[in-house]
């Protein structure tokens, strides 16, 4: 008798150690998703809401090559990150089709195209096929959680996501100031001239009507009524935590159509800010140099999610 109540006490506790460690996969429904204001971008309501996990497919370990001229156009849009090989450039084109680039060195290149988020996580990353306001939720391939990137946090376990630096330029300005830099394999751009959202990327619509309850009446009020809401912003910060966001119509206003550098200070330390109109290239770094560009984004996709960021404004001042 004792020999049988040992062997339950064993079970139960087997049990409950298991369904306390399930992945938050197994514990998702579009029901808990939506009170979180999570939706399928495939519009659909029921069933496990992983199903169409990847149906946007991912791109596993490409084939990196030398840059060189005439391989890309000049003026295509191209995100990177350092890895251990280097830097490592994708073209926004090939981006707006698969989404998430996964690394052979467990880095992941990511961009929402109906945000124009553009970020770096550690890991390999899939293509969740959920939003919330419009903006896609990573999927850990190895924890099996879901990632909210604007908040740099896992959905159920709220972990905090570190951000890897990046660039985000022109291929002409990779060519000129990235001398050693590897850009994904053309084989991998047959087809993708045309972007899959048309002009989504230059119009005023903002989203697809998953955003934020609200967003149209607020983002057309106070400071954020003298932008475009497809405007472009850098987002930085240290230790690769958000901390301040510069919109690129105020980079312009603030260095010209020559461009150049400008001193800030977040939270007391020092920062510098450049930008080249040549090559649509904005960036940051602190004082000893280090790269601290975490994110680019649509501004209104940063207002919805992150209303509270400083944003960094310049008001020209006449000279008497």
């Amino acid at each position: 008798m004792k020999c049988l109540l040992f062997h339950l006490i064993i079970i139960v506790s087997f049990v409950v150690i298991s369904c306390s460690s399930e992945p938050e996969s197994s514990q998702l429904s579009y029901e808990n998703l939506r009170k979180d204001g999570i939706i399928s971008g495939f519009g659909i309501s029921r069933g496990n809401p992983l199903d169409l996990l990847n149906r946007i497919q991912p791109i596993a370990s490409p084939d990196y090559v030398d840059i060189k001229p005439d391989l890309y156009e000049n003026d295509l849009m191209c995100l990177g990150v350092k890895t251990k090989k280097g830097w490592q450039f994708v073209p926004l084109s090939i981006l707006n089709y698969n989404e998430i680039i996964n690394s052979d060195d467990n880095i992941s290149l990511c961009y929402c195209p109906l945000a124009g988020l553009a970020i770096s996580v550690n890991g390999k990353m899939g293509v969740s096929g959920l939003l919330k306001y419009d903006t896609f939720l990573l999927y850990d391939e190895d924890s099996g959680e879901l990632i909210l990137p604007y908040s740099q946090q896992t959905y159920k376990s709220n972990q905090h996501i570190s951000l890897n630096p990046i660039h985000f330029l022109t291929y002409e300005g990779i060519l000129k100031r990235f001398n050693h830099a590897k850009i994904i394999n053309p084989k991998y751009y047959k087809n993708k001239s045309d972007s899959p959202y048309g002009n989504y990327g230059s119009n005023k619509q903002m989203g697809i009507g998953h955003e934020k309850p609200g967003l149209n009446a607020d983002f057309g009020q106070s400071e954020y009524l003298r932008y475009h809401p497809k405007d472009r912003v850098l987002v930085i910060g240290h230790s690769g935590r958000f901390e301040k966001a510069y919109p690129i119509p105020e980079l312009k206003n603030r260095l010209g159509e020559s461009g150049g550098s400008f001193s800030d200070s977040i939270n007391g330390r020092e920062v510098t800010i450049s930008y080249s109109p040549k090559y649509d290239w904005a960036y940051a770094k602190d004082k000893n140099g280090h790269n601290i560009n975490l994110a680019f984004s649509y501004i209104f996709s940063l207002y919805q999610h992150l209303p509270r960021i400083p944003i960094y404004t310049f008001q020209y001042r006449k000279q008497d």
